[in-house]
């Protein structure tokens, strides 16, 4: 026996099996590469119909102009305010955090240009945060009142605040304590409203 290390037989089984496992791997990537391709087909027809789609709507919009809805903004200040409250309160929209200026205008009926310069004359709150936060702590306060075991951090989470510290703030500004001194009972008469 020469230089080799393999006998023939031996050398031609393990050239069939490196055959066997080239093939096997060249067909898997043949497979990825078509389930690929159609995921580019697919992607491509989604952004062509994608583009008609908005072409389509550019050119609605030229001629028609944009699509707006009728609004009403001819409240006064004091009527926005009572239709404004009125909103919060049925809806309970201070537990949502993601309210935003735009969904309010919408359920209310007007131009968010419309509620912003409400906010800017009223002496109250500057904005809708403001007044969310207002009505969370209202809120919080009714929740001490009615649980007094309640934990003072789960009557902040059931009150739509994400942040501890943010609750703490906004509550000592409005009621001129702590959450857990007017628990014990320190200023209750404020949150009386």
């Amino acid at each position: 026996m020469g230089g080799n290390f393999f006998s023939t037989r031996t050398y031609n089984c393990l050239t069939e099996v490196m055959e066997h496992i080239v093939y096997n791997e060249l067909e898997n990537l043949k497979k990825q590469l078509k389930t690929q391709q159609n995921h580019i087909e697919e992607l491509k027809e989604g952004m062509s119909l994608m583009m008609r789609r908005m072409d389509g709507l550019g050119r609605a919009t030229e001629a028609t102009g944009p699509r707006r809805r009728k609004v009403d903004n001819s409240d006064t200040d004091e009527r926005l305010h009572e239709r404004l409250v009125e909103l919060i309160d049925e809806k309970q929209l201070y537990l949502d955090q993601n309210v935003s200026l735009r969904h309010v205008a919408e359920m209310l009926n007007v131009t968010q240009t419309r509620l912003k310069l409400f906010f800017a004359h009223s002496e109250d709150y500057g904005n809708l945060y403001r007044l969310m936060s207002h009505h969370r702590i209202m809120q919080a306060c009714r929740l001490i009142k009615a649980h007094p075991n309640f934990s003072i951090a789960a009557i902040s989470t059931e009150c739509g605040f994400v942040s501890r510290k943010t609750f703490y703030r906004w509550f000592e500004k409005e009621m001129g304590c702590t959450p857990l001194e007017y628990q014990r009972g320190k200023n209750r008469q404020k949150g009386e409203e």
